[in-house]
């Protein structure tokens, strides 16, 4: 009975459009409260799961990634990248690709990459004759390689959710971050050259690229304090953070001087309120998990899903379409924390590690960020630049077709992801 209940109120609040948070803390109160569970129980639960020192990464990602965008950084990483590879064939969508590429390595966030890169190379695709459903689609999907290239704000909920570790997870991200943006660039080359798009008409001198290099040499720094930092034992992800949030401030204020100490309060109160909407869907997602456990769906699932067949590569398919499916319909993060505890036991069962598992997950939320009816991303860059939706989805059906390579890649094929571990 708490089962059907937990599960047929999560489904309706969803039909009726209510946000993904309320859906499951609001279906996992009810479902306690009918199976008598104390409210104090309840509060507890909440507290304990967002009660975690590497949760602690988050806020300080979101705001290092904040004084970063506010501090010209996005701007200086474009100039670098248009300099080395603008002359190519579709030089502005590859610069787009790569620039996404750098900046989700400062940000941490699809829609943060999307918002910062989208929001100067829309107007320059558009400048150079590109359509703007292609440059939509471009960015939209670079964009998501955000929450791919560490450091990224996903892995980190997966990390604490499964106890997996959150550098191995890092070092996976680069691999399959890499992976990713090189076949996007690669379509992008093609379909360029059959449309038409051309590159910048003269290729940089070595003064030129030696200027751009200069300008954006401390941005670049940002990553490697960060990863360096991690790899070489010298803080843990969470100091890492806290470090990299120094440094944003420093290089933003001081040294590019791209805001004021009268706007870090500006900036402080967007991270928090971001920080905010991630930790509330941690806490209720948590909640409603918990609840599945003590209900035991998802050994339920578990059983069921193996019963199906004993190929292991059979349920391997059944799986990614399944963690497609749900990733259209569900935010990324709650999308983590309700099914990681139901499917991480059949993938480990099925000989997949649980950092192997979690970057299969991590690329079905990108496929997730660029696939109707939810695509955050798609709306992202639809609400910042005069582009329609309908023009978007028209030509970033190649894009999901490449991303979804890459989930089969990541999940047949351990080089992929743990090749460097």
């Amino acid at each position: 009975m708490s089962a059907l209940i937990l599960l047929g109120s999560f489904m309706i609040l969803v039909a009726f459009g209510i946000p993904i948070a309320f859906c499951t803390g609001l279906s996992a109160l009810v479902s306690l409260v009918v199976a008598g569970t104390p409210l104090s129980a309840v509060a507890q639960r909440v507290f304990a799961a967002t009660d975690s020192f590497t949760l602690l990464a988050i806020p300080f990602f979101m705001l290092s990634g904040k004084l970063m965008e506010y501090g010209g950084i996005s701007k200086r990483i474009i100039r670098l990248v248009e300099t080395l590879v603008g002359y190519v064939a579709g030089g502005m969508a590859v610069v787009s690709t790569i620039a996404c590429m750098f900046f989700g390595a400062v940000c941490g966030s699809s829609t943060g990459t999307v918002a910062a890169i989208g929001s100067i190379m829309m107007p320059s695709m558009e400048e150079n004759n590109y359509d703007k459903g292609f440059a939509g689609a471009v960015i939209s999907t670079a964009g998501s390689l955000g929450i791919l290239i560490p450091p990224s704000i996903p892995m980190i909920i997966y990390a604490v959710s499964q106890g997996a570790s959150v550098s191995d997870l890092f070092t996976a991200g680069i691999e399959v971050g890499v992976i990713s943006g090189v076949a996007l660039i690669i379509y992008i080359m093609i379909k360029s050259k059959k449309c038409g798009y051309k590159g910048l008409d003269t290729r940089p001198s070595v003064q030129e690229v030696w200027v751009a290099f200069k300008d954006a040499i401390l941005a670049l720094l940002m990553p490697v304090i960060i990863l360096g930092g991690i790899y070489g034992g010298f803080f843990t992800p969470t100091e890492a953070a806290a470090v990299a949030c120094l440094y944003g401030f420093i290089v933003g204020c001081f040294v590019y001087k791209q805001f004021r100490l009268s706007d870090v309060p500006e900036i402080i109160l967007v991270s928090a309120k971001n920080t905010a909407t991630v930790m509330f869907i941690i806490a209720t997602s948590s909640l409603f998990g918990w609840q599945m456990t003590i209900l035991q769906i998802p050994q339920s699932i578990a059983t069921g899903i193996l019963s199906v067949t004993t190929s292991k590569i059979l349920i391997i398919l059944i799986m990614l379409v399944f963690l497609v499916i749900v990733g259209t319909f569900m935010e990324g993060n709650a999308y983590l924390v309700i099914l990681a505890p139901l499917l991480a036991p059949i993938a480990t069962a099925l000989g997949l590690s649980l950092v192997q598992f979690g970057l299969v997950m991590v690329v079905s939320i990108c496929v997730g960020t660029i696939t109707p009816p939810l695509g955050l991303n798609m709306f992202c860059i639809c609400g910042i630049y005069d582009v329609k939706i309908e023009q978007v989805i028209k030509n970033i059906i190649p894009f999901v077709l490449i991303m979804i390579g890459v989930l089969m890649l990541v999940a047949f094929v351990p080089a992929a992801s743990m090749l460097f571990l």
